[in-house]
């Protein structure tokens, strides 16, 4: 009988943990949706969630005046000895590079419902002028050969990874990157801003 209380606390603490846990990462602050307006193009800053929700996987998508998305720009560790992009970067022999996925070829870096914010809105051909800055700077970055850290972290130095990639695009775009998520190794690092400076 003494146990039933202590039972009861401990199961009380672990549901208050999980209620506390999925309201933490389930909100319009951490993971807000972009609003999807008909006939004005967008770029959008959308973020996959990772680990438990509580970091993700930047990158920028372009969606059309159907509210259909029809390109993504992601900063991907690359194999340097087969040039093929992994979900994760493991090894030294990984770079950071920029790939640009047509979503007509029904390729995704994941499955998941992205948290999404945009970053710029308005008619075709001025948005498509952004997204061309963002393709330059993509190729910019790619000249640098930066190398990608293990799992997309380095506690050595400035962390460069496909949130720095969102990050650096944003900016050659000339908009205000907005923070999404709650924990987001490599946001604001400018990739480039050394090599301008």
């Amino acid at each position: 009988m003494n146990g039933v209380p202590h039972i009861i606390k401990d199961i009380t603490v672990v549901l208050f943990s999980i209620t506390l846990f999925y309201i933490v990462i389930n909100n319009p602050i951490t993971r807000p949706q972009a609003q999807v307006l008909d006939t004005v193009w967008s770029i959008e800053l959308r973020q996959q969630p990772l680990v438990l929700g509580l970091a993700g996987h930047n990158y920028l998508a372009l969606r059309n005046g159907e509210g259909e998305v029809q390109h993504e720009l992601h900063g991907l560790p690359t194999d340097t000895r087969t040039g093929e992009w992994k979900y994760v970067g493991r090894t030294k022999y990984d770079i950071l590079r920029i790939w640009e996925f047509s979503t007509s070829t029904k390729r995704t870096v994941a499955p998941r419902t992205p948290v999404s914010v945009t970053l710029l809105s308005g008619d075709k051909d001025n948005i498509m002028t952004h997204w061309e800055e963002a393709r330059a700077c993509g190729r910019y970055i790619d000249a640098l050969h930066l190398p990608y850290p293990p799992y997309g972290i380095s506690f050595k130095e400035d962390t460069r990874n496909s949130n720095s990639v969102a990050y650096t695009l944003a900016l050659c775009m000339g908009v205000n990157p907005q923070h999404v998520g709650l924990f987001t190794p490599g946001w604001e690092k400018d990739l480039l801003g050394e090599v301008y400076e």
